[in-house]
């Protein structure tokens, strides 16, 4: 009788069932969406902070812009990306100097990078049984979970991570990994633009784009 009177007040609109989890295997669309990402052309401006159990934080605020085949990622006084098919990268000594080096070798095409990105990806996704991680859809429309589901030493989205891309831009716009020892990073877009400029591409220092150490903030983030 109870079974037959839940049925009755689901079908009458009085009572809503919690939705069931969606367990498919997310990771084709996840590769599609991350090849995406890597096709479109943007500028995004955003935050990233590392968390340590004890609650000490390292931030600092974060640049991307790309344009294929340019792509450049400013964060914790660094830059590093390619620019006219050669690598950048940029750094901040321990004096506080800012200087950038840009290689001479020819990298691969952007098209062979990212085919790269995916094969190791797909790797992960399909290279053993169990695979190293399951992929399956996130709660928002967009989001990815990935879980770790062998031992591995340091796997490269930690035992948990979450990913997001802008359904209309393609714009990967939030990462969340939980690492081993209990640390947890994320990396969030707060503003993305589709019109990039030259000015975005500049090598020049930016102290905006400094780490930001803290200590004593707690730590609530905790992994499923």
């Amino acid at each position: 009788m109870g079974l037959v009177a839940t049925a009755t007040l689901v079908a009458g609109g009085v009572l809503e069932l919690p939705d069931e989890p969606d367990d498919r295997d997310a990771s084709a669309d996840f590769l599609a969406a991350w090849e995406r990402s890597r096709d479109v052309t943007y500028a995004a401006e955003g935050e990233f902070a590392r968390v340590l159990p004890g609650g000490d934080t390292l931030a600092s605020a974060t640049f991307t812009a790309q344009r294929p085949p340019d792509r450049i990622s400013r964060s914790l006084g660094s830059v590093d990306g390619r620019l006219d098919d050669r690598p950048v990268i940029c750094s901040t000594d321990e004096s506080g100097a800012f200087s950038c080096v840009t290689g001479e070798r020819v990298l691969p095409s952007y098209e062979e990078e990212v085919a790269g990105e995916l094969d190791n990806l797909r790797a992960m996704f399909s290279g053993t049984e169990p695979a190293l991680y399951r992929v399956r859809f996130g709660e928002q429309d967009g989001c990815f979970e990935l879980t770790q589901q062998i031992v591995y030493p340091d796997p490269d989205y930690g035992r948990f991570a979450v990913f997001c891309f802008d359904p209309t831009t393609g714009v990967r716009t939030y990462v969340e990994r939980h690492l081993t020892g209990g640390v947890v990073e994320t990396e969030q877009a707060l503003a993305v633009r589709v019109d990039v400029t030259a000015n975005d591409f500049s090598l020049e220092d930016d102290p905006r784009f400094d780490p930001v150490p803290s200590t004593g903030v707690e730590n609530d983030n905790t992994a499923p």
